[in-house]
């Protein structure tokens, strides 16, 4: 067996790092290109910006595969005409109610 030389590891074998393919040269990625047809938005409560309509925030949700699932779904629901909310109030409501008139017992 050969004696391993400088640049290669214990197994006699080159780690990926001097590896060298030929011609291959490393270059810096390409920076994102700019969609003439799409100028960039900015969601103002998050600051997420984006610059295709594919990235827009709830684009997926939009889909026609995605509103069959949901009304799919929506059909499936045994009691959906019956709400708590209607019998009993807004939980978060009355919550926010009886913290105001805390504050304003102080």
């Amino acid at each position: 067996m050969a004696p391993a030389t400088a640049i290669s590891n214990s197994n006699g074998k080159r780690p990926h790092t001097n590896i060298s393919n030929g011609d291959d040269t490393a270059s810096a990625p390409l920076p994102p290109r700019p969609n003439a047809d799409f100028a960039v938005k900015t969601h103002a409560a998050s600051g997420y910006r984006w610059d295709r309509v594919e990235d827009e925030p709830g684009y997926g949700w939009k889909s026609k595969k995605a509103q069959d699932e949901m009304a799919r779904a929506w059909e499936g629901l045994v009691h959906k005409e019956c709400m708590v909310g209607a019998k009993y109030g807004d939980p978060i409501e009355t919550a926010e109610k009886e913290r105001a008139i805390m504050q304003g017992t102080k």
